[in-house]
């Protein structure tokens, strides 16, 4: 079975604070918008599977979003692989939240596509 994470942090970004509840299968993990524009999805995929790391990327919103995966699999993909919150994007204050939502959606959606190749590349799918 994937390692699961349950770690849980209470993050302020973009004004808000980003939690999860212990024993929860997503955490916060949330990056500044500058590395993740300077981010490389593909070596970033590699890198955690290499250490074991099978959680997807999520943005909430009015809920949580696996942006790159089909909505039908993100219920299983969290119960199975667990994620990483990256971005709270449900209000925006200003353009630099909105930027930092886009650029957090745009780093999941070739981060999951990237990681979920691999897993089922690999045969754990």
């Amino acid at each position: 079975m994937a390692a699961r994470h349950h770690v849980c942090l209470s993050i302020l970004i973009a004004g808000s604070v980003v939690a999860c509840t212990a024993g929860s299968n997503v955490h916060s993990a949330p990056m500044p918008r500058a590395l993740l524009v300077a981010a490389d999805p593909a070596a970033d995929a590699d890198s955690a599977l290499a250490s074991a790391d099978t959680s997807f990327t999520a943005v909430s919103g009015y809920s949580l979003r696996l942006p790159g995966v089909a909505s039908v699999l993100h219920e299983t993909l969290l119960r199975h692989y667990g994620a990483r919150l990256l971005a709270n994007c449900e209000v925006s204050r200003s353009q630099e939240d909105i930027d930092t939502c886009d650029a957090a959606i745009e780093y999941a959606t070739a981060y999951n596509r990237q990681l979920l190749l691999r897993i089922v590349a690999a045969g754990e799918g």
